[in-house]
């Protein structure tokens, strides 16, 4: 029975750790992973499940189309709850509605603030 040889040597494992682990942002991770990969000639999803293996790999944030973080309806619904003195448990079906909907029923219910309403 052969040997399997490797695909990273021990100071290259230490050297993606080092390297992953002094990254503080997603984006500079990403950057990390992307250096990586050019520098061992790997794929990045290689690099990933390596640093995964060595239980370093922190996945990335999800950000939506628009590039932030989306908002659930759970959470609009919650608001306008809120804004209108409701309980959660009476308003819950609006979680049916469309994210666009709930947020033009969360607008009207909410009430503008002095520099909102001389900013219209």
């Amino acid at each position: 029975m052969t040997d399997k040889t490797p695909n990273y040597t021990k100071a290259q494992e230490a050297e993606m750790v080092e390297n992953y682990t002094a990254a503080e942002t997603d984006a500079e991770r990403k950057n990390v992973v992307a250096n990586l990969a050019l520098e061992y000639g790997k794929s990045e999803g290689s690099i990933r499940a390596k640093l995964v293996s060595l239980e370093v790999y922190k996945k990335l944030a999800y950000v939506g189309k628009t590039g932030k973080k989306p908002v659930r309806k759970s959470a609009i619904v919650t608001q306008i709850a809120a804004a209108i003195g409701a309980d959660e448990d009476s308003v819950g079906s609006l979680e049916a509605a469309t994210k666009e909907a709930l947020k033009l029923v969360l607008a009207a219910v909410t009430p503008k603030t002095d520099s909102e309403v001389t900013a219209d």
